[in-house]
């Protein structure tokens, strides 16, 4: 039995059984290697992984802190890492299983000096083919930082050793070279090392068994990484490693990316070719908590003081401003742009409690409005349904905890919740807003989009949330056919909210289809209403969106602003993202309001407040 895979064997059960603490991913990653190891789909090789590690702690030192010239000793799950990556072959051949690895940790846990080394042993192993390793960044400087820990280990072994190794690193080139000769002085192989930043002079024509790219949360879209991968064709063993830690932009490329892994772990997807290992928190809103910041950070107590990241996490409660960078940076999760109004956390905790499907939903008695925002000609159009589900019997015990805490002091009960009901019998019910979307665009239009600016239209097509058109615009009956399809699943659709811009034909088909019309205008004062109506159930925890992507993408591109007056104004954080699902929801609930208020009151409520 080897040392280090029954180290490995050791770490990965104490993970499955719960004897050490992990998050989510972190536990379905050490159940697919066991799962894998028991199948007998893949030939295992005990001997690379630990030909590696023997390379990298014998070769590799610490070259800064208080470790500085000491051997580079892995931890535990540094060498799960690297059994996962070298260990399974195809069977009946020495072709490696994984050709791609996405590693997501948080900072400080050692990921730059790891990685670093195991470049270098990957590097070494490679040699005979003529290794030729990339080490990939937004910008060179953070390219640099692993490039140097290989430089300094690669000039003392030259000096230990006598090799010669032919360094540059100046303001032209950032490289590392060797040839490796035999007795004979025949030429059998070589390694090169080079650190580049990530752009498209630079990346252009690579050609590579062995790519870094770091930090690719900093990545503008998936045009600065799927490249890599056709640098590597004409490789056979290879791998692309791509490690990160989260940022604040909530549709980066990076995000999606880890949106995708996560569903290779829950086995949603199938990837075979592809590892991952992600620590992160499960529960960021316990984010002042020892557990959440153990199974965020894979060194925790050992690069990781766990005194210091409780401090930091203190300082994240009292100041909001870094909270942000302690979730990013501390826990690894994932938070929208500063500027962006909702808090996801919320939105998604919101959508979370629920798991209705569209026929759950079809059997609630609810009344349904339409929502539709046409774009011009090329663009996303949008539509929605929105409705209120109210829960009698929970209405009930609301109530009925309400007169138990102000103890039938109506006054009381008013003053605390800023209302003027009479008694507790006029107490509204608080229902559950859900708002199904859908969404319809050219398909020239998403491949274009979809590279420039990473919005996942693919994905949100095969997820049946979108339509694409197979004209150069937006045919419109498409979106009269999509109303037309919910009404007759059995929608008891009241009327159809909608912009009157552009929506001369659409208004037409609609109605010669028997759908009642209502023009919403889109001023931001008769929009405020919805916009809050939205927040107040998304703060509520009764806001439901039926898991989408597509509207989740959107809700979290919103930016919004106050005037005097506390009207509402929201455009999206940038030019290049989109908010239709979003604006298309306000417009739908708006006309439910509407239709609400002249249900109650009649038309006296819509004089005052529309």
């Amino acid at each position: 039995m080897y040392e280090n895979y029954q180290r490995v064997l050791d770490y990965t059960t104490a993970i499955v059984t719960g004897k050490k603490l992990a998050c989510v991913e972190l536990t379905q990653c050490c159940q697919r290697f066991l799962d894998d190891i028991v199948s007998g789909a893949y030939d295992f090789d005990y001997k690379t992984p630990e030909k590696v590690i023997r390379i990298i702690e014998t070769t590799f030192v610490h070259v800064k802190g208080v470790k500085k010239n000491k051997s580079f000793l892995l931890e535990d799950w540094q060498k799960f890492i690297i059994y996962n990556l070298l260990g399974f072959l195809y069977k009946g051949t020495d072709k490696r299983r994984y050709q791609e690895a996405f590693i997501f940790i948080p900072r400080k846990n050692g990921k730059t000096p790891f990685v670093s080394s195991l470049a270098w042993a990957l590097s070494l192993l490679e040699y005979k083919v003529g290794s030729n390793l990339y080490i990939v960044a937004a910008v060179l400087r953070q390219a640099l930082e692993s490039f140097r820990i290989i430089k300094k280990n690669v000039e003392r072994l030259a000096r230990l050793d006598d090799e010669e190794f032919r360094i540059q690193d100046n303001n032209n080139q950032h490289s590392i070279e060797k040839s490796f000769f035999d007795d004979s002085n025949n030429e059998i192989g070589s390694i090169y090392i080079q650190a580049i930043a990530n752009d498209s002079n630079n990346t252009d024509g690579l050609n590579a068994n062995l790519i870094i790219a770091d930090e690719i949360h900093q990545m503008k879209n998936s045009q600065q990484y799927f490249p890599f991968k056709q640098a590597m064709k004409a490789y056979y063993n290879k791998l692309l490693l791509a490690i990160t830690t989260a940022g604040d932009d909530y549709n980066s490329f990076c995000n999606n990316r880890l949106d995708y892994c996560q569903r290779v772990l829950k086995r949603e997807i199938i990837d075979e070719t592809y590892f991952i290992f992600i620590c992160k928190a499960d529960n960021p809103e316990e984010y002042t908590s020892p557990i959440e910041h153990e199974k965020a950070n894979p060194n925790y107590g050992v690069t990781i003081d766990p005194q210091e990241i409780l401090a930091e996490s203190l300082q994240a409660q009292n100041d909001p401003i870094s909270r942000n960078t302690f979730l990013n940076k501390g826990l690894n999760i994932f938070t929208n742009s500063i500027s962006a109004y909702f808090d996801m956390f919320k939105v998604e905790a919101s959508d979370n409690k629920y798991s209705w499907t569209l026929d759950d939903i079809l059997k609630l008695p609810i009344k349904w409005t339409g929502g539709a925002d046409l774009s011009i000609m090329h663009d996303l159009t949008a539509a929605c349904l929105y409705g209120e589900y109210v829960d009698i019997e929970e209405h009930e015990r609301y109530k009925a905890e309400q007169r138990e805490l102000f103890g039938n002091d109506i006054a009381l009960y008013n003053q605390a919740n800023s209302t003027e009901y009479k008694s507790f019998d006029g107490i509204q019910p608080k229902g559950v807003g859900i708002t199904i979307t859908h969404g319809f665009i050219p398909v020239t239009t998403a491949k274009e989009k979809a590279d420039e600016c990473s919005i996942p239209y693919f994905d949100w097509l095969d997820k049946c949330t979108l339509t694409m058109c197979n004209d150069n615009i937006v045919d419109y009956e498409l979106v009269v056919a999509w109303f037309i399809k919910m009404r007759e699943m059995g929608f008891d659709i009241e009327n159809v909210g909608f912009d009157k811009y552009q929506a001369r034909d659409f208004v037409a088909s609609m109605e010669s289809h028997k759908f009642k019309m209502s023009n919403i205008d889109q001023s931001h004062w008769k929009k405020t209403e919805a916009f809050r109506e939205i927040e107040r159930k998304v703060l509520s925890g009764k806001f439901y969106f039926l898991h989408s992507d597509a509207f989740k993408y959107c809700i979290s591109n919103v930016k919004a602003a106050e005037d005097t007056h506390k009207m509402i104004t929201f455009e999206k954080v940038k030019q290049d993202r989109k908010i239709d699902y979003f604006d298309v929801t306000v417009i739908a609930c708006k006309q439910w309001i509407i239709n609400k208020e002249k249900g109650q009151k009649g038309r006296k409520l819509e004089k005052w407040f529309n």
